[in-house]
């Protein structure tokens, strides 16, 4: 349940993530089939034990840690605004 009193249902499933050349092996990720339509979603950047979920999982940064793919627990999300379709260019 999330603070403000909804609560979403699905199920889990383990597969392999691609990033362009990187794989991210045996990433837990939750399928979601009845949510309240907040609008938005980020993939696995909470802090660990602020899952709305009884079922503890490793998270998509510690995924990518674990596996030697960054060397930290940190990084950043570009939210654009969502109005606007842009593309970033390639640098």
């Amino acid at each position: 349940m999330y603070f403000d009193g909804t609560q979403d249902s699905g199920y889990y499933v383990q597969d392999s993530i691609h990033l362009g050349a990187t794989t991210v092996n045996s990433a837990i990720i939750a399928v979601v089939t009845n949510s309240v339509d907040r609008g938005y979603s980020i993939m696995g950047v909470g802090m660990d034990g602020l899952d709305a979920t009884n079922t503890y999982y490793q998270g998509f940064i510690d995924d990518l840690v674990n596996q030697g793919i960054i060397s930290k627990r940190a990084y950043s999300v570009y939210l654009d605004n969502l109005g606007k379709l842009s593309v970033a260019p390639s640098k």
